[in-house]
């Protein structure tokens, strides 16, 4: 073989087994990825990702799984929970101290001794539940970050407001800030394309026969979420809209106030959620 050709026939080899390392390395990370099922063994595959096709409903499905997960797993999990899913932080109320209504003055002195032990009582029954609740918290936060994948704590690190959640261990921050990455991640990629594809995909939504109707139900409400994110409506058409005036009444579209044609838009919304 002349030298020439030789030469030539190393270099390609060389650029195959280059080549055949970089997809190998490729390989292995998206395989590492697909492994990735959080930290908690209870919640394995309950995970919090960016960049995946599902993202909205994964992020939806993951925090009921963590809701019931923290019904079963912490300390009187009333308030954590209720507080979870709405993404609201609950305000634990004060006490109020019972009125003394009796007019025998020494029936009144008795009622007002029981009245401050019922009191001291209910003391520790608040300080009690504030404790457990501060408690619940910061083991929520831990519990949330654990099941975020690298891309998602990568994204998280990143944004304003981040330090601050983790400093004080604010779960209900984190989950926001977690639902607006999920959100946002397309329509900052572009904005045009994510309002056309989440639109796209709430039409081409349908409901499978293994499907849950609450299930179902769940995600067309998630992708008209998205759409409402990124900028976009769905059901405001003006064909749509001259139909709903016609059954008020207004035969023509151009006759209806503002407020009348806002509350028909909104009720054409508000069907397409149920």
């Amino acid at each position: 073989m002349p030298q020439d050709e030789k030469k030539v026939s190393v270099k390609r080899e060389k650029d195959r087994a280059r080549g055949r390392g970089t997809k190998n390395k490729r390989r292995n990370w998206n395989k590492a990825q697909s492994k990735f099922k959080g930290k908690c063994d209870e919640l394995s595959g309950a995970i919090f990702d960016i960049g995946v096709p599902n993202q909205t409903d994964l992020f939806s499905n993951t925090l009921k799984k963590i809701c019931t997960y923290i019904g079963r797993s912490c300390k009187d999990p009333h308030d954590i929970r209720i507080a979870t899913e709405p993404l609201e932080d609950v305000k634990i109320p004060y006490l109020k101290k019972r009125v003394n209504n009796e007019t025998d003055p020494g029936e009144k002195v008795r009622i007002e001794e029981t009245i401050k032990g019922m009191f001291s009582k209910d003391l520790d029954t608040f300080v009690k539940r504030e404790s457990t609740y501060r408690q619940n918290k910061a083991t929520l936060y831990s519990l949330i970050w654990g099941q975020c994948t690298e891309a998602m704590r990568a994204k998280l690190e990143a944004v304003d407001g981040f330090e601050d959640a983790s400093t004080e261990s604010d779960r209900i921050a984190l989950l926001r800030l977690i639902q607006q990455a999920t959100y946002e991640f397309e329509s900052q990629r572009n904005p045009y394309l994510a309002v056309y594809t989440a639109i796209k995909q709430s039409h081409n939504l349908f409901q499978r026969h293994s499907t849950p109707c609450d299930t179902y139900l769940e995600n067309m409400q998630n992708q008209l979420h998205v759409v409402e994110h990124c900028g976009g409506r769905v059901g405001n058409h003006s064909a749509l809209l001259e139909l709903a005036l016609k059954e008020m009444g207004i035969i023509d579209a151009s006759q209806a106030t503002p407020a009348q044609t806002l509350l028909t838009s909104q009720n054409q919304e508000t069907s397409m959620e149920r």
